[in-house]
């Protein structure tokens, strides 16, 4: 219920603050907490937390939403994921127009000319879809056609059926990335019956898989003494109320997964019962269906080895590169830049811990902050990104000697830190906070110094001394 809202949230993120690992970031998602409790234990757990969160919060106001009725006739949801057609707005004669984006790759000429529509027709807004469209909307219904053609001279349109294909970066850009999912996508098309197709080239699946109609995620399998790159394949997933994430079929070569995802439309069109959705088609099929439907596509034998072990757009054996960044911060994830961003989201879990009194976890996240901030100064200044405080205030002392109080701040931080759980209260945390602030600061005017083009714009702490917020942002700005 709306009044229960911020108990919810707050018993989510206390959960996750609690249980999650804290040392291996790549672990610290809700989902491992399933895995580690069961999905009874997660619930048990969720329900002791917001337990907790209800006390607390039980005297404290709610803010209450303004709810609204809209004046036109009943609107139906336009389905899973965006509008693939003109949408009727709930607000009286206003429609959404949405503009098919292939692969969501749009050329400055267009964005521009979408921007010169917008002021054209007065229309408020532009919005990106997670399908990786666009969508005009609040455009008044008597000018839709005109706003249509306007949209056509730019050589774009709506949606159009088999077009619903979303892909990640995959190896473009992504160190993450294991297959070139921007490669494959374009040879995909989700048919006559419009399925989603969601393609992603790895297991963090940045374009959903288990939500598309069939979805795809790129690995790499050994196979007869050679890495054969695979997708790992899943049906039918439905994001709406009532849907359910995919059915997970088998993993298929590369070179394999066009004929895959077409013989999986042939079936459905072959075998669905009057206007029956990919969605519950799938559900009256299982796993195995999936399994024996394309078990020759997923044998390899030792003869064809030699053809499967290349990736989409590759000539040479397939390997899983290194790029450096993820695409989730792009080439920023291999700076100082991204240590500084991590350090200001510890700093809300860290206050947001100590307003619950939970004190000997938000000085946890103090030690995150100070690490990965202390990694940044050692990094910019060509040392070695060490684990341990210490470890970092003897390189950072030896590589930025002209700085001193920088290593002499650190070891101090990490001497309180180094303080047995039991022992830390308000009255030794507290003081902490504020001088660890000031010296992230200090340590940014060093990097910023040395790395003039580094953006911390929003990693900072805002609540530090005004002087030396002021200083960093004079030395970012010069």
């Amino acid at each position: 219920e709306e009044r229960e809202l911020l108990m919810v949230m707050e018993a989510i993120v206390a959960l996750h603050n609690r249980y999650s690992d804290r040392v291996k970031r790549a672990k610290a998602r809700i989902k491992f907490l399933v895995d580690r409790f069961g999905p009874e234990g997660f619930i048990e757990k969720y329900r002791e937390e917001l337990a907790h969160t209800r006390a607390g919060l039980a005297d404290r106001p709610y803010p209450k939403g303004e709810w609204k009725e809209g004046k036109g006739e009943e609107v139906t949801a336009p389905g899973p994921g965006a509008p693939r057609q003109v949408y009727a707005q709930k607000q009286l004669a206003r429609v959404v127009l949405p503009i098919s984006v292939p692969l969501g790759d749009l050329s400055v000429a267009r964005l521009r000319g979408l921007a010169s529509l917008l002021e054209e027709f007065g229309l408020p807004e532009m919005r990106t879809t997670q399908d990786q469209n666009l969508i005009l909307p609040s455009v008044p219904a008597e000018r839709l056609h005109a706003v249509r053609l306007a949209v056509q001279a730019l050589g774009m349109d709506v949606p159009r059926a088999g077009d619903n294909v979303v892909a990640c970066p995959g190896t473009s850009t992504c160190r993450l990335g294991i297959t070139s999912s921007t490669l494959v996508a374009p040879k995909l098309s989700g048919g006559e019956h419009d399925l989603r197709i969601r393609t992603s080239g790895c297991h963090n699946g940045c374009a959903q898989p288990e939500t598309g109609d069939i979805g795809i995620y790129g690995e790499g399998k050994r196979l007869h003494g050679k890495l054969v790159p695979h997708y790992q394949t899943y049906f039918g997933g439905n994001g709406m109320g009532g849907g359910h994430l995919a059915i997970k079929g088998p993993s298929v070569p590369t070179q394999r997964v066009e004929s895959a995802i077409a013989r999986v439309q042939e079936a459905f069109g072959a075998e669905r019962v009057g206007g029956e959705t990919f969605f519950a088609w799938t559900r009256r099929k299982d796993q195995g269906y999936f399994a024996e439907l394309l078990a020759d596509l997923t044998r390899v034998e030792p003869h064809e080895v030699e053809h499967l072990a290349r990736d989409h757009g590759d000539t040479a054996a397939f390997r899983v590169l290194q790029l450096g960044g993820g695409e989730c911060a792009g080439a920023s994830q291999v700076t100082a830049g991204a240590s500084f961003f991590e350090a200001a989201h510890e700093r809300g879990y860290r206050d947001a811990l100590f307003f619950q009194r939970k004190y000997a976890e938000a000085a946890k996240c103090a030690e995150v902050i100070a690490r990965s901030v202390a990694q940044a100064v050692a990094q910019i200044a060509g040392g070695r990104k060490h684990d341990d405080l210490l470890s970092l205030a003897t390189e950072i002392a030896q590589r930025v000697p002209e700085r001193a109080a920088l290593a002499e701040q650190l070891e101090t931080f990490a001497n309180v830190l180094a303080q047995p759980e039991e022992t830390l209260t308000d009255k030794t945390v507290a003081p902490l906070f504020k001088p660890l602030d000031e010296w992230t600061l200090a340590a940014a005017d060093y990097c910023l110094h040395r790395e003039p083009t580094l953006d911390l714009t929003g990693a900072l702490p805002k609540h530090a001394s005004a002087h030396a917020a002021q200083k960093a942002a004079v030395a970012q700005a010069a």
